[in-house]
């Protein structure tokens, strides 16, 4: 019915401004409901005080609308109005216009860059919210608008937490039955929502789609999987996966989508919306396993042995922790296969 209405100040609701929001909603259900054609049948959607989890699901005085003029055709025990809330938490993060807060989630690497609040358990406690007021009461919650703002112009690994946040935010919404909608606002650069140029329709930000993918547990990254080092127990970690050129490593497990790796026909392992590489067709020992737009060329296809080795069908060297190393950051390369531990992984 309406978009983040409020008073003019972004603070706590008040009164009789809430009651007007209120009246609002019911003229618009009561008046789509009369108009004839579908109308008397169609979903409904609906927000609270700018559209603010908080102000939705408190005790702040928000009431769904009665649906007294819906078509007698609707089951009796089925509702059809949806709540409509809006999600960029921390704002710090996902919406200010500077390069303070780059880093978000508990991959971040730069206290001074990360946001003192609105981290993942935040963020599942914000949703855990609409299913207790709404969904588990028979009312869809619509999230509207959610993502963050391109800030990758002052951290190069903003990218990264931005693909985190999303994969995060869709996979938690899921969960308690919440339907998230990305904010694409057209705009690709620095501080835009944009996913893809509208003139071009060339996508710009693969990684945040595979990440929503993912979380969403749709389309190819479905079948997603962590690769394991036998000898770390830690996972095969990218830290900028949609960056060309960032190098694996190993990283404690934590399910983030730089760990998560998508096993595809060909052989390629895609993680970022880009592929695992032998960095500049090496052949050497040495040479870094790195991600880089998918070409389908020889050094992005793997071969996963029975043994447990993964071995890069241009050069046929094996995955490697460097050193024989377990600690997290050991970066990733390829080396002469022979047997070790730290050459062998399992996929879960």
């Amino acid at each position: 019915s309406m978009n983040e209405e409020f008073d003019g100040q972004f603070g706590e609701p008040t009164q009789p401004c809430y009651s007007n929001i209120n009246s609002y909603n019911q003229i618009f259900v009561d008046t789509v409901r009369q108009t004839g054609g579908n109308n008397g049948s169609r979903w409904l959607l609906v927000p609270g005080w700018n559209t603010n989890i908080d102000y939705t699901t408190g005790d702040y005085g928000f009431e769904i609308p009665t649906d007294d003029h819906r078509s007698p055709d609707i089951p009796s025990d089925e509702q059809r109005i949806m709540i409509s809330v809006h999600y960029y938490d921390p704002w710090d993060f996902a919406g200010e216009e500077n390069g303070n807060i780059t880093q978000w989630g508990s991959g971040a690497t730069d206290p001074s860059q990360t946001s003192t609040w609105g981290q993942e358990d935040f963020m599942e406690g914000q949703l855990q919210k609409t299913h207790e007021a709404f969904v588990a009461h028979g009312y869809p919650v619509v999230v509207g608008e959610y993502g963050s703002i391109d800030k990758s112009s002052h951290d190069s690994t903003n990218s990264q937490y931005r693909v985190d946040y999303a994969h995060t935010f869709a996979a938690t919404a899921k969960e308690y039955g919440a339907a998230p909608i990305y904010w694409d606002n057209g705009y690709n650069g620095q501080y835009g929502h944009g996913l893809f140029d509208r003139n071009s329709y060339a996508v710009t930000q693969p990684g945040i789609v595979d990440a929503i993918m993912s979380g969403l547990g749709s389309g190819q990254p479905s079948d997603s999987t962590a690769i394991v080092g036998a000898a770390s127990n830690r996972c095969l970690d990218v830290p900028n996966s949609s960056t060309n050129g960032s190098q694996a490593q190993l990283w404690d497990c934590s399910q983030r989508s730089g760990q998560l790796f998508a096993r595809t026909s060909a052989g390629e392992l895609k993680v970022g919306g880009k592929c695992l590489d032998a960095s500049g067709w090496g052949t050497t020992n040495g040479t870094k396993a790195v991600t880089w737009d998918c070409s389908g060329g020889a050094n992005q296809r793997w071969t996963v042995n029975s043994n447990g080795s993964i071995t890069n069908v241009h050069n046929g060297l094996c995955l490697d922790a460097n050193g024989a190393g377990t600690a997290n950051g050991t970066q990733i390369i390829l080396w002469t296969c022979h047997g070790g531990d730290n050459q062998r992984w399992t996929l879960r």
